[in-house]
């Protein structure tokens, strides 16, 4: 299998990650958007979680990981509920990991594990040992290959950095006992910018703060009233706003129509979910 992205260029991959690609897990990732909700105000704000996973692999890959941090690169985001991180407003959880608390017994109801165990590798240990991937996952503020993929994927598909600074800023970073670090301050201070534009200018910009305090109110009625389940999320984006949009709730129907219109000023002042968002910081490490 050859493939080609859009940051990272063509690449011709191996058979176990052929096939995992091709698995219904990694597939639903397709419809299931990076930024939670604002696809539905800003059609435009439309990043997958299938993008960013396999730019997560092709990343470990460009940096030298082998097969195994490949695989858990692809598959590490699996578990993330429909519009991603909204359920994690819903739930009140300040640290925004619902999916992860549901990853082990998710992956484990699917063909993943088979599927790696049959090519030849260790599904246990790729899947369920994620600290020894320190290309993959780093905790902040240090760079990791998650955190560089999809700052740079949404500043390039929105049209805030070029392709020549992905490429110079790529090329000038050197792996070190397994830690991804810039050989350039000049380098690391960019990308630090670029991250406060990434989880400040764009996470918290107010339209994206609006669709998705408007949505985690959504399915937070949804929830109680029980036209929506918690197992119900692991499913797609469009299959969870098709359930809401058959359902006959009266309150439903009303707040979804803020998805129908163009937005004025005083959608902006919607107080029904507060959303608190994690606080970011990165400090690179320079060689």
């Amino acid at each position: 299998m050859v493939i080609n992205d859009s940051l990272y260029g063509m690449f011709k991959l191996e058979p176990v990650l052929e096939t995992l690609i091709a698995s219904p897990p990694v597939q639903r990732l397709k419809k299931v958007h990076q930024a939670g909700g604002c696809f539905l105000v800003k059609p435009e704000w439309n990043v997958t979680r299938y993008e960013h996973s396999i730019g997560a692999m092709l990343l470990v890959r460009k940096l030298g990981g082998g097969v195994e941090e490949q695989i858990a690169a692809l598959l590490h985001d699996l578990s993330h509920t429909a519009f991603s991180h909204v359920i994690d407003y819903v739930l009140g959880n300040k640290d925004e990991n619902y999916h992860e608390t549901l990853y082990e017994r998710l992956v484990k109801g699917t063909t993943i594990p088979d599927l790696i165990d049959q090519a030849g590798y260790n599904a246990q240990s790729i899947l369920f040992s994620n600290k020894k991937w320190t290309l993959l996952e780093r905790s902040l503020p240090h760079l990791c290959v998650d955190r560089i993929d999809y700052t740079l994927r949404d500043l390039y598909s929105y049209g805030v950095i070029s392709l020549k600074d992905v490429d110079a800023f790529l090329n000038q970073l050197v792996v070190v006992d397994g830690n991804i670090v810039c050989e350039e301050l000049s380098w690391a201070e960019w990308f630090a910018s670029m991250y406060f534009k990434e989880t400040v200018e764009f996470f918290l910009h107010p339209t994206n703060v609006f669709a998705n305090q408007q949505l985690a109110h959504i399915l937070s009625v949804s929830l109680e009233a029980g036209i929506v389940t918690l197992d119900d999320l692991v499913k797609t984006d469009f299959d969870v706003l098709e359930q809401l949009r058959l359902s006959q709730h009266e309150t439903i129907q009303a707040l979804l129509t803020a998805f129908e219109k163009p937005l004025s000023p005083s959608h902006f002042h919607l107080k029904a979910k507060h959303i608190k968002l994690k606080y970011r910081v990165i400090d690179p490490t320079c060689g």
